[in-house]
C-alpha cells in the first residue's frame, strides 16, 4: 500500500509497494483540514473498477492498433502518452511575465514582416484611391514588400542590400501605420470609423473591414511574447505587457476540427479576421476530441450500452458536423494522441491566431454533452456502467485524463518549436466545458477533482492562467445569494408531478469551488433563455442582478470575474437587448474598478455553419435566414437522452430537486419559442462591436484616456 512523503501541497511524492505493472502507482488526494492542507496517498484500484483489467485491455489495444508494430497504415502518426503525467517535469520558480524561449524573438520578427506584407496586399486592392490612411504611398508599400516575392529584384542593388532596405522600410512603415491608427482612434472621425460595422467580405468595402485583422506592432509583441497575468487586490483584473487588459473573446468549439481539414480552414481564418474586426482579442476552442473510432470499445462493456446506441451516436455526430466533414479525433483511444491533429490542427491554429494578435483559451474536456467525446468517453473506456460521479472520483479514470493533460502541455509546436505549456499565445487553460455534478449539492467530488487537476496544471504549466469553466451557480456556501440563481420548471415524467428547478442541484458552488488557490479567475455564464421561464423584462433584470452578485463575490475572492459564455436566442431585438445590457454592466465595472476579467460571446458563426441550436450570430441576412438541419430522428434522440441522463445522474438530480423544492408551482411564466426572425441581425453585430471596443479602450494600445481613470472616485465594493 501507499505511504506519504512530503508535507506541502506543491512539493510531495508518493511511494508504493503495489504490484508492478499497474497503470498508476502514484495517485494522491489533496485534503483540507480546518488549519492546513495535507496530502493523502491512496491505492490505485477503485473498489468498483478493476484497474489491472483496464491496464491489460489498453495495453493490448494500443499494441494492436496504435504502435509501430501494428497493422495500422498510419502507425507512425500516434503519440503514446501512457504514464506521461508522472514523467512530465515540473516548472519551478515564479512564472515570468514574458517568454524567455530562444525562438520567441525570431518568431516575433517574422510576424512583423508578415504583418507589413498583409497590409501591402490589402493596399493593392485600393490602389485606385492613391491615398492610404496610413500615409504611405503605393511605391513605398511596393518597395517595402518587393523582395518578399521570389525572383523580384530592384535594379542596382544586391540581394543583401535589398533585404536591408526592405527591413528598414518595413519598420518605418509599421511605425507610421501605428501612429496613424492611434490618431484615427483618438479623433473618432477616421475613414475606418465609417466602416466599423461593415459586414461585407469584399476587400474593397473599407479600410477597417480590410485592415482590422492586421494587428499593430505592440499587439503582436504582447500576443507573441507576453503572458496574461492576474493583478492582485480587491479590484484585481488582468494585465498584459504590464498594462490593464480586458479579455474580449468568442467561442469557436469546432476550430480544431476544421483546422485539421485543409479545405475547411477558410472558415477558421474568416472568423478570426471577423473577430479582429469586431475588436475581440481572444478565441476559446475545444482542444479535445475523444473516441468515435470503431473497434475501440471499453475495458468493461456495460449491459445497458448496446452496439445500436453507439452506431446511432456516431450517426448523430456525423449529421451534426456534416458541414465540416467527418469528425477528427485527437485521442482515438485512451493513452494515444493523433500526431496529425496535433501538428496540422492545433499547431496551425496557434500559429494563425498569433499572426492576428489573438490570444487562445483551450478547453480540455466537455461536461455538458457527448460532443467530441468529453467526460463520458473517459468513463466509457474504463467501464460503461460508470457515471459522472466516477469521472470525478475514480482513480483510473482520472489518471487517463491526467495523461491527456500532460500530452497537450508537453507537445512542442511544429511551427515555432515552443512547447504549449510555454506558449504566450495561450492566455489560459480551461479545465472543462460546464463541469457539474447533478444531484450533489456543493459537490465534494467535483471540488476534489478540481483541486487535483488544478495542482497538476499549476505545477506543469504555471505560465498560464487556469479557468474552471463553471457556469456560476451559487451553492450552500452562499445562502444569501441563492435568490440570484436562475429558476425555471421541469417535469418529472416518472412521478407526473412538477418540481421547482433549483440550481444548487447542479452540484456547482461558485464561492466554494473558486476558493481553490490554483484557479486565477472566477467564471459565470449568462444564458437567460436557457435558464429562465419568464418574460423578457424579467430576464433582463435577472441578468443585471446575476452579474452584480458575482462581482460582489469576486471582490471577496479577490479573483476577477470572467463572463465566460454569453448567449441569447432570436429575435434579434431581444438578443441585442441582452448583449447591450452586458456591455453596459462590463463598462460600469471597469469605470468603478470592480474585478472584471472580461467576457466570451457564444454563437459567432461562419455563414456556412448551420444554426443547429438557435444561438448563431451571423454577418449576412442570407446566413441568418438559412433553415436549420435536422440532427437526428426522434427514436435516436430518445435513446441518446436515456443514456445521457443515466450518465448525468438524472434520478439523483430529480430527487435533489424534489428535496430542494420550495414552491410547487415554480416559475412565473412560460418561455416562448424563439422564431428564426431575420430583422435586426446587423444591430446585433453592431452591439458585439461595441463590446469589442471596450477591450480596445481599456488599457489598449490606442487608448487616449483610461476607462478606469475614475476608479478612485468610486468605492470598489459598491456593486449595487
Amino acid at each position: 500500500m501507499a505511504r506519504c512523503l512530503g508535507t506541502t501541497a506543491r512539493n510531495f511524492a508518493c511511494s508504493t509497494q503495489d504490484p508492478p505493472g499497474l497503470y498508476s502507482t502514484h495517485m494522491f488526494s489533496l485534503c483540507w483540514s480546518p488549519t492546513s492542507w495535507y496530502i493523502q496517498c491512496v491505492p490505485l484500484l477503485h473498489s468498483a473498477v478493476p484497474g489491472q483489467a483496464f491496464h491489460d485491455w489498453r495495453q493490448a489495444l494500443l499494441a494492436a492498433n496504435f504502435s509501430s508494430s501494428s497493422s495500422s497504415e498510419a502507425s507512425n502518426d500516434w503519440v503514446n502518452i501512457v504514464g506521461l503525467r508522472e514523467t512530465l517535469t515540473t516548472i519551478a520558480g515564479p512564472p515570468p511575465f514574458n517568454s524567455t524561449h530562444p525562438v520567441a524573438e525570431a518568431r516575433l520578427a517574422a510576424a512583423l514582416k508578415n504583418r507589413t506584407s498583409m497590409v501591402a496586399a490589402i493596399w493593392q486592392a485600393e490602389q485606385a484611391n492613391e491615398v492610404s490612411v496610413y500615409g504611405a504611398s503605393v511605391p513605398e508599400l511596393a518597395a517595402a514588400t518587393a523582395v518578399a516575392e521570389p525572383g523580384v529584384t530592384v535594379p542596382g542593388m544586391t540581394a543583401e542590400q535589398q533585404q536591408g532596405q526592405q527591413w528598414t522600410q518595413q519598420q518605418q512603415l509599421g511605425q507610421r501605420m501605428d501612429k496613424q491608427t492611434s490618431l484615427d482612434s483618438s479623433s473618432g472621425n477616421s475613414r475606418s470609423d465609417s466602416n466599423r460595422h461593415s459586414t461585407s467580405t469584399s476587400s474593397t468595402d473599407g479600410w477597417l473591414s480590410a485592415n482590422s485583422a492586421v494587428p499593430t506592432q505592440e499587439e503582436l509583441e504582447a500576443t507573441l511574447m507576453c503572458y496574461v497575468r492576474r493583478a492582485s487586490g480587491r479590484s484585481a483584473g488582468l494585465r498584459l505587457n504590464d498594462k490593464p487588459w480586458l479579455l474580449a473573446g468568442f467561442d469557436f468549439p469546432q476550430a480544431l476540427t476544421l483546422a485539421v481539414q485543409v479545405l475547411q480552414r477558410d472558415k477558421v481564418i474568416y472568423l478570426m479576421d471577423k473577430a479582429r474586426e469586431l475588436g475581440l482579442n481572444t478565441m476559446r476552442f475545444w482542444a479535445f476530441a475523444e473516441g468515435g473510432v470503431p473497434g475501440v470499445g471499453s475495458a468493461v462493456p456495460g449491459g445497458w450500452s448496446t452496439a445500436a446506441y453507439h452506431q446511432q451516436q456516431q450517426h448523430h455526430h456525423q449529421q451534426h458536423d456534416n458541414w465540416a466533414g467527418d469528425p477528427v479525433t485527437m485521442q482515438p483511444a485512451p493513452g494515444v494522441l493523433n500526431a496529425t491533429v496535433l501538428s496540422a490542427g492545433l499547431d496551425w491554429l496557434v500559429h494563425e491566431a498569433g499572426k492576428r494578435g489573438l490570444k487562445l483559451v483551450p478547453v480540455m474536456t466537455n461536461g455538458g454533452s457527448t460532443a467530441n467525446g468529453g467526460m463520458k468517453q473517459y468513463t466509457d473506456w474504463v467501464d460503461q456502467a460508470l457515471t459522472i460521479t466516477d469521472f470525478y472520483s475514480n482513480d483510473t479514470v482520472k489518471s487517463v485524463f491526467l495523461d491527456y493533460l500532460a500530452g497537450l502541455l508537453s507537445h512542442t509546436s511544429s511551427y515555432s518549436g515552443i512547447p504549449l505549456r510555454e506558449e504566450p499565445i495561450i492566455a489560459a487553460w480551461q479545465l472543462a466545458e460546464t463541469p457539474s455534478h447533478p444531484g450533489h449539492v456543493s459537490s465534494e467530488p467535483l471540488l476534489g477533482w478540481m483541486r487535483q487537476m488544478g495542482v497538476f496544471m499549476k505545477q506543469k504549466a504555471p505560465h498560464h492562467l487556469l479557468l474552471s469553466g463553471l457556469e456560476g451557480y451559487f451553492g450552500l456556501s452562499s445562502p444569501h445569494l441563492l435568490q440570484y440563481n436562475p429558476h425555471a420548471q421541469v417535469f418529472d415524467s416518472a412521478s407526473h408531478s412538477p418540481h421547482t428547478y433549483n440550481s444548487v442541484c447542479h452540484g456547482e458552488d461558485f464561492w466554494l469551488h473558486h476558493r481553490l488557490a490554483e484557479y486565477d479567475v472566477s467564471t459565470a455564464a449568462i444564458f437567460p433563455d436557457k435558464w429562465l421561464a419568464c418574460n423578457e423584462s424579467c430576464k433582463l433584470d435577472w441578468t443585471k442582478q446575476w452579474i452584480r452578485a458575482h462581482l460582489r463575490e469576486a471582490i471577496r475572492l479577490q479573483k476577477p470575474l470572467l463572463l465566460g459564455g454569453i448567449g441569447a436566442l432570436r429575435p434579434h431585438s431581444w438578443r441585442q437587448a441582452v448583449l447591450g445590457l452586458v456591455r453596459r454592466e462590463v463598462q460600469r465595472a471597469l469605470e468603478r474598478g470592480h474585478p472584471i476579467a472580461g467576457f466570451i460571446l457564444s454563437g459567432l458563426h461562419h455563414p456556412d455553419m448551420p444554426d443547429n441550436d438557435g444561438w448563431g450570430i451571423y454577418d449576412s441576412v442570407a446566413a441568418v435566414d438559412a433553415p436549420r438541419p435536422s440532427l437526428t430522428n426522434p427514436s435516436q434522440q430518445a435513446l441518446q437522452d436515456v443514456t445521457w441522463q443515466r450518465f448525468m445522474n438524472h434520478y439523483d438530480y430529480l430527487a435533489c430537486l424534489a428535496q430542494q423544492a420550495r414552491d410547487p408551482s415554480g416559475g412565473d411564466g412560460k418561455a416562448t419559442n424563439a422564431k428564426a426572425w431575420v430583422a435586426g441581425w446587423d444591430l446585433v453585430y453592431k452591439t458585439v462591436s461595441e463590446l469589442g471596443q471596450l477591450a480596445q479602450d481599456f488599457g489598449g494600445v490606442h487608448q487616449s484616456r483610461p476607462i478606469n481613470s475614475r476608479r478612485k472616485q468610486q468605492p470598489a465594493v459598491d456593486v449595487e
